[in-house]
Protein backbone atom coordinates (compact mmCIF):
# COMPACT_ATOMS: atom_id res chain seq x y z
CA UNK A 1 0.00 0.00 0.00
CA UNK A 2 1.28 3.57 -1.02
CA UNK A 3 -0.11 6.66 0.43
CA UNK A 4 -0.23 9.63 -2.04
CA UNK A 5 -0.01 13.10 -0.46
CA UNK A 6 -0.41 16.60 -1.04
CA UNK A 7 2.97 17.87 -2.51
CA UNK A 8 5.08 20.79 -2.41
CA UNK A 9 2.68 23.83 -2.42
CA UNK A 10 5.45 25.97 -3.66
CA UNK A 11 4.77 28.77 -0.48
CA UNK A 12 0.99 28.70 -0.14
CA UNK A 13 0.15 27.53 3.44
CA UNK A 14 -3.65 25.57 1.68
CA UNK A 15 -4.97 24.55 -1.13
CA UNK A 16 -8.69 23.59 -2.42
CA UNK A 17 -9.58 20.14 -3.97
CA UNK A 18 -11.23 21.39 -7.07
CA UNK A 19 -11.33 17.92 -8.95
CA UNK A 20 -11.65 14.40 -7.77
CA UNK A 21 -10.72 12.31 -11.15
CA UNK A 22 -10.54 8.63 -9.63
CA UNK A 23 -12.13 6.23 -7.50
CA UNK A 24 -12.06 3.40 -5.12
CA UNK A 25 -11.51 0.12 -7.80
CA UNK A 26 -9.80 2.72 -10.36
CA UNK A 27 -6.90 0.74 -12.15
CA UNK A 28 -4.72 3.81 -12.73
CA UNK A 29 -1.19 4.25 -14.62
CA UNK A 30 1.71 6.50 -13.42
CA UNK A 31 1.89 9.74 -13.94
CA UNK A 32 -2.35 9.52 -14.61
CA UNK A 33 -3.42 12.69 -12.76
CA UNK A 34 -5.90 11.36 -9.53
CA UNK A 35 -6.89 14.96 -8.44
CA UNK A 36 -6.74 18.59 -8.92
CA UNK A 37 -5.44 21.41 -6.59
CA UNK A 38 -6.02 24.74 -6.40
CA UNK A 39 -4.90 27.90 -4.42
CA UNK A 40 -5.58 31.39 -5.22
CA UNK A 41 -2.90 31.63 -8.11
CA UNK A 42 -2.85 28.66 -9.73
CA UNK A 43 -4.12 25.31 -9.97
CA UNK A 44 -2.11 21.96 -10.46
CA UNK A 45 -2.84 18.09 -10.67
CA UNK A 46 -1.75 15.43 -8.29
CA UNK A 47 -0.39 12.16 -10.61
CA UNK A 48 0.14 8.52 -9.97
CA UNK A 49 3.84 7.82 -8.64
CA UNK A 50 3.37 4.41 -9.91
CA UNK A 51 0.64 1.86 -11.66
CA UNK A 52 -1.56 0.57 -9.36
CA UNK A 53 -5.45 0.37 -8.03
CA UNK A 54 -7.17 3.12 -5.90
CA UNK A 55 -7.70 1.17 -2.77
CA UNK A 56 -9.48 4.51 -1.11
CA UNK A 57 -9.97 8.52 -1.38
CA UNK A 58 -8.96 10.42 1.79
CA UNK A 59 -10.10 13.54 0.55
CA UNK A 60 -13.41 15.51 -0.37
CA UNK A 61 -14.28 18.01 -3.14
CA UNK A 62 -13.93 21.60 -1.76
CA UNK A 63 -11.65 20.34 0.87
CA UNK A 64 -8.88 22.60 2.07
CA UNK A 65 -5.29 20.42 2.73
CA UNK A 66 -2.01 21.32 3.03
CA UNK A 67 1.37 20.17 2.18
CA UNK A 68 1.87 16.43 3.34
CA UNK A 69 -1.72 15.86 4.00
CA UNK A 70 -2.80 12.07 3.11
CA UNK A 71 -4.75 12.35 -0.08
CA UNK A 72 -5.04 8.72 -1.60
CA UNK A 73 -4.01 5.26 -0.51
CA UNK A 74 -2.75 2.91 -3.48
CA UNK A 75 -2.48 -0.58 -4.10
CA UNK A 76 1.02 -0.30 -6.50
CA UNK A 77 1.31 -3.21 -9.27
CA UNK A 78 4.96 -3.90 -9.37
CA UNK A 79 6.56 -5.02 -13.05
CA UNK A 80 6.66 -8.45 -12.27
CA UNK A 81 2.91 -8.82 -10.79
CA UNK A 82 1.77 -7.39 -14.08
CA UNK A 83 4.07 -9.65 -16.52
CA UNK A 84 2.65 -12.72 -14.12
CA UNK A 85 -0.81 -11.46 -14.71
CA UNK A 86 -0.42 -10.92 -18.44
CA UNK A 87 1.06 -14.24 -18.81
CA UNK A 88 -1.76 -15.72 -16.85
CA UNK A 89 -4.24 -14.10 -18.76
CA UNK A 90 -2.73 -15.34 -22.13
CA UNK A 91 -2.48 -18.49 -20.85
CA UNK A 92 -6.09 -19.03 -19.85
CA UNK A 93 -7.47 -17.14 -23.13
CA UNK A 94 -5.18 -18.83 -25.93
CA UNK A 95 -7.82 -21.68 -26.63
CA UNK A 96 -10.14 -19.02 -26.57
CA UNK A 97 -7.77 -17.21 -28.93
CA UNK A 98 -7.36 -20.14 -31.66
CA UNK A 99 -11.16 -20.16 -32.03
CA UNK A 100 -11.18 -16.25 -32.86
CA UNK A 101 -11.61 -14.58 -36.83
CA UNK A 102 -8.55 -12.43 -37.73
CA UNK A 103 -9.48 -11.02 -40.93
CA UNK A 104 -7.55 -8.24 -43.29
CA UNK A 105 -9.29 -5.12 -44.75
CA UNK A 106 -7.61 -4.58 -48.07
CA UNK A 107 -7.53 -1.43 -50.32
CA UNK A 108 -10.30 -0.76 -52.18
CA UNK A 109 -10.46 -0.10 -56.19
CA UNK A 110 -8.74 3.27 -56.48
CA UNK A 111 -10.72 3.53 -59.79
CA UNK A 112 -8.89 5.20 -62.34
CA UNK A 113 -5.57 6.56 -59.97
CA UNK A 114 -4.47 3.08 -59.38
CA UNK A 115 -2.56 4.21 -56.22
CA UNK A 116 -3.72 6.20 -53.14
CA UNK A 117 -1.84 7.93 -50.39
CA UNK A 118 -2.82 6.97 -46.73
CA UNK A 119 -3.49 10.27 -45.28
CA UNK A 120 -5.12 9.52 -41.82
CA UNK A 121 -5.13 6.45 -39.49
CA UNK A 122 -8.80 6.89 -37.65
CA UNK A 123 -8.22 3.70 -34.99
CA UNK A 124 -5.34 2.20 -33.58
CA UNK A 125 -4.50 -1.57 -32.07
CA UNK A 126 -6.72 -1.96 -29.48
CA UNK A 127 -9.92 0.06 -30.70
CA UNK A 128 -13.42 -1.98 -30.81
CA UNK A 129 -14.68 -0.66 -34.37
CA UNK A 130 -18.44 -1.57 -35.54
CA UNK A 131 -19.49 -2.26 -39.22
CA UNK A 132 -19.03 0.88 -41.34
CA UNK A 133 -17.37 2.53 -39.16
CA UNK A 134 -14.54 4.87 -40.60
CA UNK A 135 -11.20 3.15 -40.61
CA UNK A 136 -8.31 5.52 -42.30
CA UNK A 137 -8.51 7.26 -45.31
CA UNK A 138 -6.89 7.33 -48.66
CA UNK A 139 -5.97 10.42 -51.41
CA UNK A 140 -5.76 9.73 -55.01
CA UNK A 141 -5.50 11.98 -57.67
CA UNK A 142 -8.79 13.27 -57.50
CA UNK A 143 -10.36 12.51 -54.60
CA UNK A 144 -10.61 10.94 -50.89
CA UNK A 145 -12.42 7.91 -49.41
CA UNK A 146 -12.70 6.22 -46.01
CA UNK A 147 -12.11 2.92 -45.86
CA UNK A 148 -14.86 1.62 -43.56
CA UNK A 149 -14.86 -1.32 -41.40
CA UNK A 150 -17.19 -4.32 -42.84
CA UNK A 151 -18.00 -5.70 -39.48
CA UNK A 152 -17.82 -5.33 -36.04
CA UNK A 153 -14.98 -6.52 -34.28
CA UNK A 154 -11.26 -5.21 -32.61
CA UNK A 155 -8.25 -3.80 -34.04
CA UNK A 156 -5.34 -6.36 -33.54
CA UNK A 157 -2.74 -4.49 -35.78
CA UNK A 158 -2.45 -1.44 -38.34
CA UNK A 159 0.27 -3.11 -41.18
CA UNK A 160 0.60 0.88 -43.01
CA UNK A 161 1.29 4.08 -41.93
CA UNK A 162 0.57 7.99 -42.78
CA UNK A 163 2.10 8.81 -46.08
CA UNK A 164 2.55 4.92 -47.32
CA UNK A 165 0.81 4.43 -50.94
CA UNK A 166 -0.96 1.42 -51.59
CA UNK A 167 -2.31 -0.35 -54.50
CA UNK A 168 -6.08 -1.98 -54.89
CA UNK A 169 -5.90 -5.42 -52.87
CA UNK A 170 -2.47 -3.90 -50.23
CA UNK A 171 -3.82 -5.32 -46.45
CA UNK A 172 -4.25 -2.25 -44.77
CA UNK A 173 -5.21 -3.84 -41.22
CA UNK A 174 -5.70 -6.43 -39.05
CA UNK A 175 -9.46 -7.00 -37.19
CA UNK A 176 -10.69 -9.76 -34.66
CA UNK A 177 -13.99 -10.52 -35.78
CA UNK A 178 -17.07 -10.34 -33.06
CA UNK A 179 -16.52 -14.24 -32.39
CA UNK A 180 -13.09 -13.81 -31.35
CA UNK A 181 -13.91 -10.73 -29.31
CA UNK A 182 -16.62 -12.77 -27.05
CA UNK A 183 -14.45 -15.47 -26.78
CA UNK A 184 -11.29 -13.72 -25.13
CA UNK A 185 -13.78 -11.11 -23.36
CA UNK A 186 -15.35 -14.31 -21.56
CA UNK A 187 -11.84 -15.43 -20.45
CA UNK A 188 -11.08 -12.40 -19.24
CA UNK A 189 -14.27 -11.53 -17.59
CA UNK A 190 -13.33 -15.61 -15.65
CA UNK A 191 -9.75 -14.41 -14.52
CA UNK A 192 -10.46 -10.75 -13.47
CA UNK A 193 -13.98 -11.51 -11.74
CA UNK A 194 -12.94 -8.69 -9.48
CA UNK A 195 -11.72 -6.20 -11.48
CA UNK A 196 -14.53 -3.00 -11.80
CA UNK A 197 -16.28 -3.00 -14.82
CA UNK A 198 -14.39 -0.43 -17.36
CA UNK A 199 -16.91 2.74 -17.97
CA UNK A 200 -16.95 3.41 -21.55
CA UNK A 201 -17.70 6.56 -22.90
CA UNK A 202 -18.63 7.21 -25.94
CA UNK A 203 -16.94 9.90 -28.39
CA UNK A 204 -18.48 13.10 -29.45
CA UNK A 205 -17.79 15.05 -32.49
CA UNK A 206 -16.21 18.56 -31.79
CA UNK A 207 -18.93 21.32 -31.90
CA UNK A 208 -16.75 24.49 -31.49
CA UNK A 209 -13.60 25.37 -33.47
CA UNK A 210 -10.11 25.81 -31.38
CA UNK A 211 -10.30 28.01 -28.99
CA UNK A 212 -9.06 29.95 -26.06
CA UNK A 213 -9.99 28.62 -22.54
CA UNK A 214 -7.10 29.55 -20.12
CA UNK A 215 -8.93 32.28 -18.89
CA UNK A 216 -11.81 30.12 -17.98
CA UNK A 217 -12.03 29.67 -14.64
CA UNK A 218 -11.89 25.76 -14.64
CA UNK A 219 -9.31 23.19 -13.63
CA UNK A 220 -6.35 21.89 -16.00
CA UNK A 221 -8.41 18.72 -16.86
CA UNK A 222 -11.39 19.97 -17.57
CA UNK A 223 -9.22 22.31 -20.03
CA UNK A 224 -7.87 19.28 -21.66
CA UNK A 225 -11.39 17.59 -22.46
CA UNK A 226 -12.23 20.97 -23.53
CA UNK A 227 -9.48 21.58 -26.28
CA UNK A 228 -9.80 17.61 -26.96
CA UNK A 229 -13.46 17.83 -28.12
CA UNK A 230 -13.23 21.84 -29.11
CA UNK A 231 -15.27 23.23 -26.52
CA UNK A 232 -15.45 27.25 -25.98
CA UNK A 233 -15.73 26.87 -22.33
CA UNK A 234 -16.67 30.82 -22.13
CA UNK A 235 -20.10 29.28 -23.15
CA UNK A 236 -20.56 27.23 -20.49
CA UNK A 237 -22.20 28.22 -16.81
CA UNK A 238 -19.99 26.80 -13.90
CA UNK A 239 -21.67 25.11 -10.98
CA UNK A 240 -18.48 24.73 -8.54
CA UNK A 241 -17.68 27.12 -6.32
CA UNK A 242 -17.00 31.09 -7.74
CA UNK A 243 -18.20 29.35 -10.56
CA UNK A 244 -15.74 27.31 -11.75
CA UNK A 245 -16.14 24.87 -14.35
CA UNK A 246 -16.95 21.09 -13.76
CA UNK A 247 -16.05 18.13 -15.35
CA UNK A 248 -19.71 17.91 -14.78
CA UNK A 249 -20.46 20.77 -16.25
CA UNK A 250 -19.33 19.94 -19.33
CA UNK A 251 -20.46 16.79 -19.93
CA UNK A 252 -24.11 18.36 -19.49
CA UNK A 253 -23.04 21.33 -22.49
CA UNK A 254 -21.89 18.33 -24.74
CA UNK A 255 -25.29 16.42 -24.08
CA UNK A 256 -27.38 20.02 -24.51
CA UNK A 257 -25.45 19.89 -27.88
CA UNK A 258 -26.35 16.43 -28.80
CA UNK A 259 -29.63 16.77 -28.05
CA UNK A 260 -29.90 19.88 -30.67
CA UNK A 261 -28.83 20.70 -33.77
CA UNK A 262 -25.13 21.46 -32.83
CA UNK A 263 -24.52 23.73 -35.48
CA UNK A 264 -26.23 27.19 -34.21
CA UNK A 265 -23.97 30.17 -33.66
CA UNK A 266 -21.90 31.00 -30.65
CA UNK A 267 -24.30 33.92 -29.06
CA UNK A 268 -23.40 37.01 -28.32
CA UNK A 269 -22.85 38.07 -24.56
CA UNK A 270 -24.93 40.34 -23.45
CA UNK A 271 -23.28 43.79 -21.56
CA UNK A 272 -24.64 45.98 -19.47
CA UNK A 273 -23.26 49.61 -21.46
CA UNK A 274 -24.62 52.22 -19.23
CA UNK A 275 -21.82 50.91 -16.45
CA UNK A 276 -19.58 53.18 -18.73
CA UNK A 277 -22.09 56.50 -19.57
CA UNK A 278 -25.37 57.57 -20.05
CA UNK A 279 -27.18 55.12 -22.92
CA UNK A 280 -31.00 55.48 -24.00
CA UNK A 281 -32.42 52.66 -26.87
CA UNK A 282 -33.17 53.07 -30.85
CA UNK A 283 -35.71 50.72 -31.20
CA UNK A 284 -35.08 49.05 -35.23
CA UNK A 285 -38.03 49.71 -37.67
CA UNK A 286 -39.11 45.98 -39.01
CA UNK A 287 -37.58 46.86 -42.12
CA UNK A 288 -34.22 46.99 -40.92
CA UNK A 289 -34.75 43.68 -38.28
CA UNK A 290 -36.05 41.96 -41.90
CA UNK A 291 -33.26 43.19 -43.78
CA UNK A 292 -30.70 41.70 -40.79
CA UNK A 293 -32.20 38.38 -40.47
CA UNK A 294 -32.11 38.40 -44.41
CA UNK A 295 -28.53 39.75 -44.80
CA UNK A 296 -26.80 37.23 -41.86
CA UNK A 297 -29.05 34.43 -43.40
CA UNK A 298 -27.31 34.79 -47.18
CA UNK A 299 -23.69 35.73 -45.55
CA UNK A 300 -23.91 32.55 -43.65
CA UNK A 301 -25.47 30.17 -46.12
CA UNK A 302 -23.30 31.80 -49.55
CA UNK A 303 -19.86 31.74 -49.23
CA UNK A 304 -19.25 34.97 -51.07
CA UNK A 305 -16.24 36.35 -53.45
CA UNK A 306 -16.57 39.91 -54.05
CA UNK A 307 -14.25 41.33 -57.28
CA UNK A 308 -13.36 44.86 -57.36
CA UNK A 309 -12.04 46.68 -61.00
CA UNK A 310 -11.87 50.53 -61.64
CA UNK A 311 -13.65 51.27 -65.24
CA UNK A 312 -12.25 54.59 -67.21
CA UNK A 313 -15.94 56.17 -68.44
CA UNK A 314 -14.81 59.52 -69.69
CA UNK A 315 -16.62 59.60 -72.84
CA UNK A 316 -19.67 57.92 -71.07
CA UNK A 317 -19.79 60.69 -68.49
CA UNK A 318 -19.08 63.41 -71.40
CA UNK A 319 -22.00 61.76 -73.12
CA UNK A 320 -24.21 61.68 -69.64
CA UNK A 321 -23.37 65.23 -68.78
CA UNK A 322 -24.77 66.74 -72.40
CA UNK A 323 -27.93 64.59 -72.18
CA UNK A 324 -28.62 65.53 -68.42
CA UNK A 325 -29.02 69.03 -69.79
CA UNK A 326 -30.89 68.25 -72.57
CA UNK A 327 -33.39 66.14 -70.15
CA UNK A 328 -33.69 69.25 -67.57
CA UNK A 329 -34.35 71.54 -70.19
CA UNK A 330 -37.20 69.88 -71.09
CA UNK A 331 -38.06 69.40 -67.39
CA UNK A 332 -36.94 65.83 -66.48
CA UNK A 333 -34.17 64.63 -64.53
CA UNK A 334 -32.42 61.51 -65.60
CA UNK A 335 -29.77 59.29 -63.52
CA UNK A 336 -27.24 57.20 -64.54
CA UNK A 337 -28.92 54.17 -63.02
CA UNK A 338 -31.22 53.06 -66.34
CA UNK A 339 -28.04 53.08 -68.51
CA UNK A 340 -26.42 50.87 -65.90
CA UNK A 341 -29.32 48.25 -65.90
CA UNK A 342 -29.58 48.32 -69.53
CA UNK A 343 -26.02 47.04 -69.31
CA UNK A 344 -26.20 44.69 -67.05
CA UNK A 345 -28.79 42.91 -69.09
CA UNK A 346 -26.57 42.20 -71.71
CA UNK A 347 -23.87 40.84 -69.35
CA UNK A 348 -26.49 38.50 -67.89
CA UNK A 349 -27.53 37.30 -72.17
CA UNK A 350 -23.56 36.53 -72.11
CA UNK A 351 -22.96 35.31 -69.15
CA UNK A 352 -26.45 32.91 -68.53
CA UNK A 353 -24.83 31.84 -65.10
CA UNK A 354 -25.32 34.86 -63.54
CA UNK A 355 -29.16 35.39 -64.09
CA UNK A 356 -29.81 31.88 -62.18
CA UNK A 357 -30.66 30.17 -59.18
CA UNK A 358 -29.35 27.24 -56.94
CA UNK A 359 -31.59 24.31 -56.79
CA UNK A 360 -32.85 23.71 -53.26
CA UNK A 361 -30.83 20.04 -53.63
CA UNK A 362 -27.82 21.83 -54.60
CA UNK A 363 -27.30 19.74 -57.97
CA UNK A 364 -28.49 21.78 -60.31
CA UNK A 365 -29.44 25.79 -61.77
CA UNK A 366 -32.58 27.29 -62.08
CA UNK A 367 -31.60 29.11 -65.47
CA UNK A 368 -33.80 32.33 -66.29
CA UNK A 369 -35.23 34.00 -69.25
CA UNK A 370 -36.47 37.05 -68.28
CA UNK A 371 -34.06 40.13 -66.97
CA UNK A 372 -35.54 41.40 -63.69
CA UNK A 373 -33.45 43.68 -62.50
CA UNK A 374 -33.60 44.76 -58.34
CA UNK A 375 -32.37 48.34 -57.25
CA UNK A 376 -31.26 48.52 -53.54
CA UNK A 377 -33.51 51.75 -52.18
CA UNK A 378 -31.92 53.59 -49.45
CA UNK A 379 -35.49 54.89 -47.20
CA UNK A 380 -35.86 56.56 -44.17
CA UNK A 381 -37.20 53.11 -42.85
CA UNK A 382 -34.59 50.50 -44.16
CA UNK A 383 -33.38 49.22 -46.83
CA UNK A 384 -35.48 48.05 -49.65
CA UNK A 385 -34.96 45.84 -53.34
CA UNK A 386 -37.56 46.75 -55.31
CA UNK A 387 -37.42 44.36 -59.05
CA UNK A 388 -37.83 46.36 -62.21
CA UNK A 389 -39.17 43.62 -64.82
CA UNK A 390 -38.11 43.25 -68.15
CA UNK A 391 -35.61 45.72 -68.14
CA UNK A 392 -34.23 44.19 -71.82
CA UNK A 393 -37.92 46.01 -73.43
CA UNK A 394 -37.53 49.07 -72.15
CA UNK A 395 -35.78 52.20 -73.02
CA UNK A 396 -33.83 54.51 -71.18
CA UNK A 397 -36.23 57.02 -70.28
CA UNK A 398 -39.33 54.41 -69.94
CA UNK A 399 -36.84 52.63 -67.14
CA UNK A 400 -36.04 56.54 -65.36
CA UNK A 401 -39.68 57.16 -65.55
CA UNK A 402 -40.13 53.66 -63.59
CA UNK A 403 -37.29 54.12 -60.96
CA UNK A 404 -38.65 57.36 -59.70
CA UNK A 405 -42.12 56.32 -59.49
CA UNK A 406 -40.86 52.80 -57.30
CA UNK A 407 -38.50 54.91 -55.29
CA UNK A 408 -40.81 57.69 -54.08
CA UNK A 409 -43.48 54.25 -53.40
CA UNK A 410 -41.07 52.83 -51.30
CA UNK A 411 -39.93 55.72 -49.28
CA UNK A 412 -44.48 55.84 -48.89
CA UNK A 413 -43.97 52.58 -47.41
CA UNK A 414 -46.26 51.68 -50.16
CA UNK A 415 -44.47 48.83 -51.90
CA UNK A 416 -46.24 45.21 -52.24
CA UNK A 417 -44.17 42.07 -51.41
CA UNK A 418 -44.48 41.04 -54.67
CA UNK A 419 -42.26 44.29 -56.13
CA UNK A 420 -39.36 42.53 -54.32
CA UNK A 421 -39.43 39.24 -55.53
CA UNK A 422 -38.26 37.71 -58.73
CA UNK A 423 -35.00 39.58 -59.32
CA UNK A 424 -32.27 38.52 -62.05
CA UNK A 425 -29.68 40.40 -60.14
CA UNK A 426 -29.37 43.54 -58.29
CA UNK A 427 -27.07 46.42 -58.56
CA UNK A 428 -26.70 48.14 -55.08
CA UNK A 429 -25.43 51.97 -56.22
CA UNK A 430 -23.53 54.09 -53.82
CA UNK A 431 -22.62 56.87 -55.94
CA UNK A 432 -24.68 59.50 -54.63
CA UNK A 433 -23.27 59.09 -51.32
CA UNK A 434 -19.58 58.44 -51.97
CA UNK A 435 -17.19 56.09 -51.10
CA UNK A 436 -14.63 53.52 -52.88
CA UNK A 437 -15.28 50.05 -53.37
CA UNK A 438 -17.15 47.90 -51.23
CA UNK A 439 -18.50 44.39 -50.44
CA UNK A 440 -22.24 44.39 -51.03
CA UNK A 441 -24.15 40.97 -49.76
CA UNK A 442 -25.80 38.71 -52.33
CA UNK A 443 -30.10 39.11 -52.23
CA UNK A 444 -30.58 35.37 -52.50
CA UNK A 445 -32.00 32.97 -54.38
CA UNK A 446 -29.83 35.29 -56.77
CA UNK A 447 -26.25 34.10 -57.35
CA UNK A 448 -24.90 38.14 -57.60
CA UNK A 449 -24.82 41.45 -57.12
CA UNK A 450 -23.29 44.35 -58.15
CA UNK A 451 -21.61 47.30 -56.25
CA UNK A 452 -21.55 50.85 -57.78
CA UNK A 453 -19.38 53.36 -56.18
CA UNK A 454 -18.79 57.07 -56.54
CA UNK A 455 -17.02 58.31 -59.95
CA UNK A 456 -13.77 59.65 -59.67
CA UNK A 457 -11.13 61.69 -61.80
CA UNK A 458 -7.53 60.14 -61.61
CA UNK A 459 -4.52 61.24 -63.44
CA UNK A 460 -3.26 58.69 -67.11
CA UNK A 461 -0.22 59.05 -68.18
CA UNK A 462 -1.17 58.77 -72.00
CA UNK A 463 1.37 59.41 -75.21
CA UNK A 464 3.84 61.45 -73.05
CA UNK A 465 1.50 63.44 -70.90
CA UNK A 466 -0.83 63.17 -68.59
CA UNK A 467 -4.08 63.30 -68.39
CA UNK A 468 -7.14 63.43 -66.12
CA UNK A 469 -9.77 60.48 -66.59
CA UNK A 470 -13.62 59.81 -65.29
CA UNK A 471 -13.01 56.29 -63.36
CA UNK A 472 -16.52 54.31 -62.06
CA UNK A 473 -15.56 51.60 -58.75
CA UNK A 474 -17.21 48.47 -59.33
CA UNK A 475 -17.59 45.43 -57.21
CA UNK A 476 -19.23 42.17 -58.04
CA UNK A 477 -19.83 39.76 -55.23
CA UNK A 478 -21.26 36.19 -56.42
CA UNK A 479 -22.18 32.74 -55.17
CA UNK A 480 -18.93 30.84 -55.16
CA UNK A 481 -21.49 27.08 -55.11
CA UNK A 482 -22.51 28.23 -58.58
CA UNK A 483 -19.44 31.01 -59.89
CA UNK A 484 -15.57 30.34 -60.06
CA UNK A 485 -13.35 33.42 -59.92
CA UNK A 486 -12.43 32.72 -63.95
CA UNK A 487 -16.23 33.41 -64.69
CA UNK A 488 -16.61 36.21 -62.30
CA UNK A 489 -14.07 38.26 -64.04
CA UNK A 490 -14.71 37.39 -67.35
CA UNK A 491 -18.11 38.48 -66.62
CA UNK A 492 -16.29 41.86 -64.83
CA UNK A 493 -14.66 42.16 -68.12
CA UNK A 494 -17.58 42.29 -69.95
CA UNK A 495 -19.46 44.53 -68.19
CA UNK A 496 -16.96 47.01 -67.85
CA UNK A 497 -16.22 46.64 -71.94
CA UNK A 498 -20.31 47.20 -72.85
CA UNK A 499 -20.23 50.07 -70.23
CA UNK A 500 -18.32 51.91 -72.64
CA UNK A 501 -19.33 50.66 -75.80
CA UNK A 502 -23.22 50.72 -75.54
CA UNK A 503 -23.33 54.63 -74.96
CA UNK A 504 -24.52 55.69 -78.43
CA UNK A 505 -26.85 52.83 -78.31
CA UNK A 506 -28.57 52.93 -74.82
CA UNK A 507 -27.82 56.55 -73.84
CA UNK A 508 -27.53 58.91 -77.08
CA UNK A 509 -29.87 56.68 -79.44
CA UNK A 510 -32.61 55.32 -76.88
CA UNK A 511 -34.61 58.28 -76.27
Amino acid sequence: MVTINIPDLGGAESVTIIEIMVQPGDHVSKDQPLLTLESEKASMEVPATADGVVEQVLVTLNQTVKEGDAALIMNEISTNQSSQEETSSQEETSDSESNSTLEKILAPDMGSAGVAAVIELLVKPGDHVTKEQGLLTLEGEKATMEVPAPMDGQIVSLLVKVGDEVKEGVPLIEIQTEQGIDAETSATKTTASNAPEPIIQKEVQPTEGALNNQNVYSSPSVRRYAREFGIDLTQIKGTGEKGRVQKSDLITYVKSRMQGSGSALPSIPEEDFSQYGAISTSPLSRIKQYTAKNMQRNWLNVPHVTQFHEIEVTALSEAFLNLKKEMKAKGHKITMLPYLMKVLVNSLKAHPEFNASLHPDGKSLIMKSYYHIGIAADTPAGLVVPVIRDVDQKRFMALNHELKAVSEQAREKGLPPQAMKGGSMTISNLGGIGGGHFTPIINVPEVAILGISRQVKKPVYIDGQWQEKDFLPISLSYDHRVIDGAQGARFLMHFSNEIISQVDEFLVGDQ
